[in-house]
This record gives C-alpha cells, sequence and structure tokens, in this order.
C-alpha cells in the first residue's frame, strides 16, 4: 500500500477535553479532522503543542473511515504566512518557529 506525504496545518487539541485518554486529533484550516498516532513517530511529541496552530508532515491512514495520522516532523506556526514561504525551508529549519525531525 503505497501511502503518500501529506502537510496539515491545523490546532491540535483533546480528541475529548473531558477525557484526555481519547488521544489527540488536529483539526485543519477546512475543518478536517484527524486522530493522530502516538505510537508513530513524532506523534508523542505534539502533546507539548496542545491548542496551538502547527503545520504537521506526515502519513494518511483510513481506519474504517476514521483518518489516523502518522506524524513525521511538525512545528508550530506563529501567525505568519507560510503560503509564500519555501517548502524547502520549512523542513530544513530556515523558516523560523520550533522545528523537530
Amino acid at each position: 500500500m503505497a501511502r503518500n506525504f501529506e502537510i496539515l496545518r491545523g490546532v491540535v487539541t483533546p480528541a475529548n477535553w473531558d477525557d484526555w485518554s481519547r488521544g489527540l486529533v488536529i483539526t485543519t484550516d477546512d475543518d478536517e479532522e484527524y486522530v493522530i498516532d502516538p505510537y508513530y513517530g513524532k506523534g508523542e511529541q505534539i502533546i507539548d503543542f496542545i491548542d496551538r496552530y502547527l503545520e504537521v508532515g506526515g502519513f494518511l491512514r483510513d481506519e474504517g473511515g476514521d483518518v489516523t495520522l502518522m506524524v513525521k516532523r511538525f512545528r508550530e506556526l506563529e501567525g505568519r504566512d507560510l503560503e509564500e514561504e519555501d517548502d524547502d525551508a520549512l523542513w530544513t529549519g530556515r523558516a523560523g518557529g520550533a522545528t523537530t525531525r
């Protein structure tokens, strides 16, 4: 099964604010919601970025209608328009912000 590397932008929150054991989700700018796989790549580290706007790179896995995001890398966005930034700068750390690898 081929997987495509995706880049998503959105806010990370608990799947359920009353029961954090249900995991984390990222809600994108177009109101799509993806469950974050805490056991793959950088998924566990995202817990430190609750309620922050991130750009996340990873693979999407469809599990019976629920789409899970397997995070390879992410960085916090600080209110700037990244549409004009160079994608190579994004992943090399030249674009600023907190970047993980």
